[in-house]
Formats: C-alpha cells, structure tokens, sequence
C-alpha cells in the first residue's frame, strides 16, 4: 500500500479504534505540571512516539522535521521486536515496550502497520557447503524455502516473545495518531536555539519562523551530538552505516526472522539477517561501514558491493531468493551512545529540554516506551521505571 493511502487509512482507522490506556491516559493523565505545548526536533519513530505519548496526556505538541517522517532509519530498519533480548535495565523497557507496540498494533489493525508473530531463527550459511543433517525438523516443515546452502538452523525465539513490524508503516500511523490529538508538523530545518538562564525559550527554522515551546525535545538519531551547536550539552553520537534491499521473492516465504552467520565467496565472516514481511516483500540487512554522516538523510551515499553482497548471500540461502526483483536499495546510519547505553532524560544545563537517542539496532523496539517515558517526565515529573543510568548528565562533567 502506498505511504500516501497509509497515511489516510491510519487517519481513518485512529477514529474508530483507541486502546483501553489511551482512553483513561487521555482523561487521568492528562497534564498537572505548567508544560501546555512543546516542540520535538526529528519525527523519526522516536520523536513520533514521543509526540504520540505527549499528546494522550494533553501536551500540545509540534513536531519538526526537515525531510519527511521516517526518512532514515525509521524507514529503513528491519522492524524485528524482541520481547527478550536486551539486558540490564533495557531489559524491562524492552519487555514493556513490545507489549506497548502489539497493543498499539492491535488498536489500528495489525494489517496498517504489518504486524505479526515471527519465529527467529539462527543459520550458518557457507556457499561451499551442503546442507547437514543438523537443520532442526521445524525448520526443515516450517521454513521450507531455506534449502541451499544452510547448514544448520537453530529457533532462538518464537512467536510469544518475537515480532514484526514494518518500521515506515508503524512510524506514519503514531504519527497519525498523534495529529488526531492535536499534533501540529512542521517540515522545516531547526538552525539554532535560543538559550536565556538555562532555558531553551526559542527553536528557530530555517524559514525564519520562531517556535517558543515550553519544553523542547531532541530526538534526531545519529544528529543529535550535532544539536552542540546551538549550545546544548549532548555527547556525540557513535554510528555505523548499514546497507539493506527490499526483494519480491518467487514464491510466498514463510514468517521466519532469519539470523545468520555466512562466510562469503572472498572468505569474509559476515552476519545478514532476512525479515519476510507480511506484503510478501522480503527485507535484507547486512554489513556496515563507519563512514562520515552527511547533514542530510537524503545525502547519504549507497554502497554497490554492500548490495551485491546481500544478493548474493540471499541466493545461497534459498532458491526462492535467487533471481529476484530488488526493490529497494538504501541504507541508514545505526546510532549508538558513547557507552552504548541509551541516552534519555533531561539535557544538562537547561531546565526544559530533554533528549532521547543511542538505541543502537532497537529503535523501534525501544520506541513505545521511549515516548511514554518521556512524556512521564515532561508532564509528572517521574517515570515508572528507574532511568537515573540513562541520564546525559552521565557524559558531561560538573553538572
């Protein structure tokens, strides 16, 4: 379905559909503190879900992107959700978060947002090999178009605790949802801050509009270390460039998350991964490149052996791979934190700005419980769980 007729059908569906915590949210969470409007910087999956959470509690809000919504990463990820997978005390957001995301999908209609159960599964592919006895009997009769040159299949999770979800399709219906409530989007560059006593009172655009939020939220991935150039205090963000297709298989591929380790015709060790998506597409990620971040999304530069690589490795996965149409070609920068943690809660120095970012491969996993946990903070004060360890006071001395 075309992002467009998405876009209408989400809008549509929002009217008829809200889940049992979005109706009692709206009405005995709604806004205590002295916040009434704020701005958020980035309507990737992060800021959309903030913007989401922001508007069920009766904030006001006016989301800021310079390109279009989900037009990096959140557009271009693979969409896998692991219920169990993290560690530490991401482990409790992401349990919190998956449940947040099947509701959410469930509210709209999980065919808006291509949500579904998964199995995952791990395989060792080497060209040169046969495959081996070792290839476990459920995935022999389930995944059946795995059948060239794998030579052991393993389940590492199934479909209680793994999911899917189309990233682009997800992104667009939060961020419908929230411009049900009220959001406002406006699709223009932020160029600079103004700061007076620790408070950011002005995002300024680059069409010389001026926005005065009472609280101002940066949410641009891999961007934000850039946002020290309106003066605030944010770490620079570490990141790696990943390349991935969109394919149109032969015949109809099964709802397998496909993990692998693959050793490529040059010997290389190399670890792609293979989401099947329920519109009969078939997602491909692998490889990256530490390579400069251009200023734009749009900038970014797509790398032909990257994709041939995929291609190649595809086909020796499956004989329903070989040959396909490609799609899609892009790639997108993996943002990640100094100390690979997240990065969330209040900017230092200021009274009324806070950041989210660093959420490696799980941005969209983590978003649902980004957004309300934010929004907890803006409008309460206080988050249900303990982010004290995910402060970014944490990379700026004496504050």
């Amino acid at each position: 379905m075309p992002s467009d007729q998405l876009f209408e059908t989400a809008h549509d569906r929002s009217f008829r559909y809200f889940t049992v915590s979005e109706f009692l949210l709206s009405f005995t969470m709604s806004t205590s503190s002295s916040v009434e409007n704020a701005v958020v910087v980035g309507a990737g999956v992060i800021g959309c879900a903030i913007a989401y959470h922001l508007s069920l509690k009766g904030i006001q809000v006016t989301l800021v992107e310079q390109n279009r919504p989900a037009c990096h990463a959140s557009g271009k990820a693979g969409g896998f959700l692991a219920r169990e997978w993290c560690s530490g005390m991401t482990d409790t957001l992401a349990r919190h978060s998956f449940d947040l995301i099947r509701e959410f999908a469930s509210s709209v209609g999980p065919d808006v947002v291509d949500y579904r159960p998964v199995d995952a599964l791990e395989m060792n592919v080497f060209p040169w090999a046969s495959r081996s006895s070792d290839v476990t009997l459920s995935a022999k009769s389930t995944a059946h178009w795995i059948n060239k040159n794998v030579n052991q299949v393993n389940q590492i999770g199934n479909s209680p605790t793994t999911a899917q979800i189309h990233p682009e399709k997800y992104t667009l219906a939060l961020l419908q949802k929230a411009k049900d409530m009220g959001t406002n989007i406006v699709f223009e560059k932020v160029t600079d801050l103004t700061i007076q006593n620790n408070t950011i009172t002005a995002v300024i655009l680059a069409n010389g509009e001026i926005l005065t939020p009472d609280t101002t939220i940066i949410a641009t991935g891999p961007w934000i270390g850039r946002s020290k150039q309106w003066g605030l205090s944010l770490p620079d963000i570490k990141y790696l460039k990943a390349s991935s297709i969109v394919m149109e298989p032969k015949e109809e591929i099964s709802a397998h998350a496909c993990f692998a380790t693959y050793i490529d015709q040059h010997g290389k060790f190399r670890q792609p991964e293979i989401y099947p998506r329920p519109d009969g597409f078939v997602y491909i990620c692998g490889g990256s490149r530490q390579v400069d971040l251009p200023d734009n999304p749009d900038d970014i530069l797509l790398e032909d052996d990257d994709f041939e690589n995929l291609i190649s490795f595809a086909a020796n996965v499956s004989s329903h791979l070989e040959d396909c149409e490609i799609k899609k070609r892009q790639a997108c920068y993996v943002p990640d934190s100094p100390d690979g943690s997240l990065i969330l809660g209040e900017i230092p120095n200021t009274n009324n700005g806070y950041v989210a970012g660093g959420h490696g491969v799980w941005g969209i996993l983590l978003s649902q419980v980004t957004g309300l946990l934010i929004a907890e903070l803006i409008v309460d004060g206080k988050t249900r769980f303990d982010i004290s360890s995910f402060e970014p006071s944490r990379f700026v001395e004496n504050v």
